[in-house]
């Protein structure tokens, strides 16, 4: 059996409320939480977060837009550490 990587995924509701559940990726989450439905999860969700290494991304659901911002103090922009 295959390895799955799972994503600690932040659900925000329309409503405001929000949730976070371990998913492999955002079909999953339209497949286990909205029965596959994806207009259903489309009216419900206003964003997505998720985490993966160094950087945060967040999908605004109906825009499809997704920003990504570096999400650790240990980044540097300048290349290994101690060089600029």
């Amino acid at each position: 059996m295959g390895f799955i990587n799972m994503k600690e995924y932040t659900i925000i509701y329309k409503d405001g409320n929000s949730e976070v559940a371990m998913f492999p990726n955002k079909q999953s989450i339209i497949d286990k939480k909205f029965g596959g439905n994806s207009d259903a999860f489309e009216k419900e969700v206003k964003m997505l977060q998720w985490t993966t290494l160094s950087m945060r991304y967040v999908e605004d659901i109906k825009s499809g837009k997704i920003n990504a911002v570096i999400s650790t103090a240990d980044a540097n922009p300048y290349g290994w550490r101690g060089r600029v």
